[in-house]
């Protein structure tokens, strides 16, 4: 008997250390069913249901979802352009990626802008709506960055050689696109000046940094690092390089971006066990984190409409 006591209160300490690490993990999210009246705006993620690929839009204010667009193949990256008026993102057709826009508000007239025997990804808008950035293979095998206007026609590349460039992001003033390139070794985040072509570094040493994304004030970067183990979300200050970790524990966090307010950071995470969306606040004393998306389905890629509508 005092055996079995024994082996039951080990149990119960497990048990314990085991919720606690939990909790430990990820701090203060909270469900938002439905979310607190200070989120507001919308919000279009990527849904993937048994290999059928959605785009859902939510509101926040309402907790209400609706199907922005629905593939039976891969479609991923969605991009709002400035304006909030279209919606470019890629399509897996054919064996190849092709970059698509559609109507922000309907999710119809929707038309492809790529059309190569290759793989065009990651489209990014310019400031004014007028242009895109994106990353294709289409010369060489090896992704490169290129520009194009928002029909698809007048592309340029941005960048070449043997390095793999992709993942760019356009500033909010037009005048650099963040990407990410393994032209250094592991994968880091380059900021591309676009009238003189100048490439210079954000990050570099251990770790791969992925996904950048501009505050809208253009003076930061939000983006997803290895550097300390797993893949946690930071930002980075562009003048001073002052960098700022936001998540820990044992969880994959990803895909961040901000919210118009520039105070709200909008991210996948598993920390819960499957994939879903989450935001953190980082307006209050102590940052705080609320859950979005809550359903078995893997829910990611998640932006805010740049409006704040």
């Amino acid at each position: 008997m005092k055996v079995i006591r024994a082996n039951l209160g080990l149990i119960l300490v497990v048990i314990v250390i085991l919720i606690v690490g939990g909790v430990a993990l990820f701090t203060r999210i909270q469900n938002i069913e439905p979310p607190p009246p200070t989120l507001t705006g919308t919000v279009l993620y990527r849904s993937n249901v048994n290999d059928v690929f959605s785009f859902i839009m939510w509101d926040l204010e309402t907790n209400s979802p609706s199907t922005f667009n629905r593939y039976e193949a891969d479609a991923a990256n969605p991009a709002w352009s400035p304006d909030s008026r279209n919606i470019a993102y890629e399509v897996l057709r054919d064996g190849q990626y092709d970059i698509f826009v559609a109507n922000a508000g309907t999710g119809n007239g929707r038309f492809a802008i790529t059309d190569e025997d290759a793989w065009d990804t990651h489209p990014t808008w310019s400031a004014d709506s007028q242009r895109f950035a994106f990353a294709s293979d289409r010369d060489d095998g090896v992704d490169s960055l290129y520009v194009a206007n928002s029909d698809g026609s007048g592309v340029e590349a941005l960048t070449e050689g043997d390095s793999r460039d992709h993942s760019p992001a356009w500033s909010p003033d037009g005048s650099q696109i963040a990407f990410v390139s393994d032209r250094n070794g592991a994968s880091d985040v380059f900021l591309l000046n676009v009238e003189s072509g100048e490439v210079t570094p954000v990050t570099s040493g251990a770790g791969d940094n992925l996904f950048p994304a501009w505050s809208p004030d253009g003076g930061r970067l939000v983006y997803t690092s290895t550097r300390n183990g797993g893949q946690k979300i930071f930002t980075q200050d562009i003048r001073s390089g002052e960098v700022t970790q936001h998540t820990q524990g044992a969880t994959i966090d990803s895909h961040p971006g901000f919210a118009p307010d520039g105070q709200r950071i909008l991210f996948t995470s598993d920390v819960e066990g499957n994939t879903d969306l989450y935001i953190l606040d980082t307006s209050a004393e102590e940052p705080e984190f609320f859950r979005v998306t809550s359903s078995r389905d893997a829910e990611s890629q998640g932006i805010f409409n740049p409006l704040g509508n």
